[in-house]
C-alpha cells in the first residue's frame, strides 16, 4: 500500500516531540524516591566496575541458575489488577492463554497470536495508535501510579512501568515495587531487550551458548542476554565478562545497543533497494557528546567530558538521523541506564523506526509473511466492487509489482479506491482530497478494513489514523491546521501551559509558545 503522506520530515520531529511531551508531563517535580541512576559510571573495558552499582537482588546459590519465566503473553497471570486494566483500556478480551483482540493479532501475519512480543505489538498498527495520542499514554501512567507503591504523578516513566509489568520484560524483585530509577546490569539491560524482541516459543527458546556463558558465567539472565552480545560495545570481545556482565551498564551503551541492532536491519532494507551505503538522510550535528575519535571506552567513561569514541558517536549519529532518539537522550550518555529508562527507550526507539524509517522494511517483513489467496487474475476485474485488499494484494503480488497507468500509478489496492472514487489511500484508509473527492469539505479519511471494529471510521485533518500517521490533509493549509489541532488539543488539556491562541484572518490557528 502506498502512503500519501506530505511532509514527512515534519512528521517524523511531531512524533518524537509528542512522545517527548508524554514523557515530560510526568515529570514536573521530580522522580521515584529509588537509588538514582544518574550517577556517572566510572569503569575500564577490562573492569568496568560500576561506581553506581546494581543493587544485588536476594538471590541463593540456586536463583542465580534458574531462568526467568518462558510464558506466553497470553499466558502470563502476574500484576493481575494491572493486566486487567490494560486489557479492558486496549480492548482485550477472552481468558488466560485464549486472549482476543487487535493486540493478539501479529502484524506480520495478520493471524490471531498468544506469543505477542512487546516488539510485535509496536509492529501492530492499533497499538502504534495508541501510543500516538497523549491521552493513551497518560492513561497507562495512571494505571501504574494506582498499582505501583512506589510511582507517584511525578515519575516520568510511570506509563513504561505498565508496559513493563505487561509484557514481563524484567520481573519485579517485591510485589507492586517497580524500582524504576534502579540502575540496570548489563545482564539485565540485554536480557530486557531480548525479551521485549522475542517471541515464546520452543524454536526461540533460550539456549545456552557455551562460549558466552564461559565468559560472563551462569546467573538467571545469561541465555537471554547472549543473543545480544553482537550488537552490545561492551561485548565478550571488548571485555564483557563475569564482573562487568553484572555492572551497570550506561545508557550510551544501551542506546548504542538498540541504535546498533536498527542500523543494521535499515542498512540491510537499504542495501535491499539499491541504496547502499547511503544510511544517512543528511549530515547531523550532535551538541550534547563529542566524537572523541580514536579513544579507548574505559578513557571516555572516565572522563565523560571528552566524549566517546567514533564508532560509538557514529551509532548515536544513526539514531539521530533516524530520529529514533533526540539529542536529550544523550545528556548524561555515562550514567547507568535505569529499569524505567531502558523500558522507556526500548518502547520509543523501536516506535520510531517502525512508525518511520522502517516501513519499508516492515512492509517486506509482513510481504514474506502473508500467505496471499491463490487467484487467477483473469477471473479478477480490478474495479469491481467486491474486490478487497487480500485479493488486492494476490494479485498486486502475481502481476502488477510494476507500476502501470492501469492501476492509477499506484498498487491495485490504491487503483480500486480511485476506481471507487477516492484519490489515494494511506494503509487501509482511503482518502478524499478537499477539491477532489471530498469536493469543498475539508480532505478526510475512511477505514475501510472489513471486519474491523474500526470499519466505516471517518478519519478528519489532525486525527492519528489507525497505523498511527498524522493525517496532514490535502494541501498546506490543511497541513498546518493539522500541526495547530494538535497543539490546540494539549492547550486545552492543559499540557501547553503559558501559551496564546490566536486566529488570523484566513482562520488559521497559531500557538505562540511564551
Amino acid at each position: 500500500m502506498k502512503k500519501i503522506t506530505d511532509g514527512s520530515i515534519y512528521e517524523k520531529t511531531t512524533i518524537l516531540t509528542l512522545i517527548t511531551v508524554c514523557i515530560l508531563s510526568f515529570a514536573s517535580c521530580g522522580k521515584q524516591e529509588t537509588t538514582s541512576g544518574n550517577e556517572s559510571i566510572t569503569a575500564t573495558v577490562e573492569s568496568t566496575q560500576a561506581e553506581t552499582t546494581v543493587p544485588e537482588e536476594t538471590e541463593t546459590e540456586e536463583s542465580k541458575t534458574v531462568s526467568l519465566p518462558w510464558i506466553p503473553l497470553s499466558s502470563l497471570e502476574t500484576h493481575p489488577e494491572l493486566r486487567a486494566a490494560f486489557e479492558e483500556y486496549v480492548e482485550v478480551t477472552g481468558t488466560t492463554g485464549n486472549k482476543e483482540g487487535n493486540l493478539y493479532t501479529n502484524p506480520l501475519t495478520t493471524q490471531p497470536d498468544q506469543n505477542i512480543t512487546l516488539l510485535l505489538a509496536i509492529k501492530n498498527q492499533y497499538f502504534r495508535g495508541y501510543m500516538m495520542v497523549l491521552s493513551s499514554v497518560l492513561k497507562l501512567g495512571e494505571m501504574s501510579i494506582e498499582y505501583y507503591a512506589d510511582i507517584d504523578a511525578d515519575y516520568a516513566n510511570a506509563p513504561y512501568a505498565t508496559i513493563n509489568a505487561y509484557f514481563e520484560l524484567l520481573p519485579d524483585q517485591e510485589e507492586r515495587q517497580f524500582d524504576g530509577d534502579v540502575p540496570l546490569s548489563r545482564a539485565q539491560a540485554m536480557t530486557l531487550i531480548m525479551r521485549a524482541m522475542t517471541q515464546v516459543n520452543e524454536a526461540q527458546a533460550p539456549e545456552t551458548d557455551s562460549d558466552f556463558t564461559a565468559k560472563v558465567g551462569e546467573t538467571q539472565y545469561t541465555n537471554f542476554a547472549a543473543p545480544m552480545d553482537e550488537y552490545a560495545y561492551v561485548n565478550t570481545s571488548t571485555g564483557l565478562n563475569e564482573e562487568t556482565f553484572t555492572s551497570a551498564m550506561s545508557r550510551g551503551e544501551y542506546i548504542y545497543l538498540l541504535a546498533n541492532y536498527y542500523s543494521q536491519d535499515y542498512q540491510t532494507y537499504m542495501d535491499k533497494h539499491g541504496f547502499k551505503n547511503n544510511i544517512y538522510l543528511e549530515d547531523v550535528v550532535i551538541s550534547t557528546v563529542s566524537d572523541a575519535g580514536d579513544i579507548s571506552f574505559s578513557d571516555a567513561i572516565s572522563d565523560p567530558g571528552k566524549g566517546v569514541p567514533s564508532d560509538m558517536y557514529k551509532a548515536f549519529e544513526i539514531a539521530t538521523n533516524m530520529e529514533l532518539i533526540s539529542e536529550s537522550d544523550l545528556e548524561d550518555w555515562d550514567a547507568a541506564i535505569t529499569k524505567g529508562e531502558a523500558v522507556r527507550l526500548f518502547t520509543t526507539m523501536s516506535f520510531m523506526y517502525y512508525h518511520v524509517a522502517g516501513d519499508g522494511s516492515l512492509m517486506d517483513e509482513i510481504a514474506e509473511n502473508i500467505i496471499y489467496p491463490d487467484v487467477n487474475p483473469e477471473d479478477v476485474d480490478p474495479k469491481a466492487t467486491n474486490i478487497d485488499g487480500d485479493i488486492a494484494f494476490a494479485l498486486g503480488k502475481q502481476e502488477f509489482n510494476e507500476v502501470t497507468e492501469e492501476y492509477g500509478g499506484y498498487e491495485p489496492w490504491t487503483g480500486y479506491a480511485q476506481s471507487q472514487g477516492a484519490d489515494g489511500t494511506i494503509g487501509w484508509c482511503w482518502v478524499y482530497d478537499t477539491g477532489k473527492g471530498a469536493g469543498s469539505e475539508e480532505s478526510y479519511a475512511v477505514y475501510m478494513k472489513e471486519g474491523s471494529p474500526r470499519y466505516g471510521e471517518v478519519f478528519h485533518v489532525g486525527d492519528y489514523l489507525p497505523d498511527g500517521s498524522l493525517f496532514t490533509g490535502a494541501n498546506h493549509q490543511e497541513y498546518r491546521m493539522a500541526e495547530n489541532r494538535i497543539l490546540l488539543r494539549m492547550y486545552e488539556n492543559g499540557e501547553l501551559g503559558g501559551t496564546i491562541v490566536t486566529e488570523d484572518e484566513n482562520g488559521m490557528l497559531h500557538i505562540i509558545v511564551e
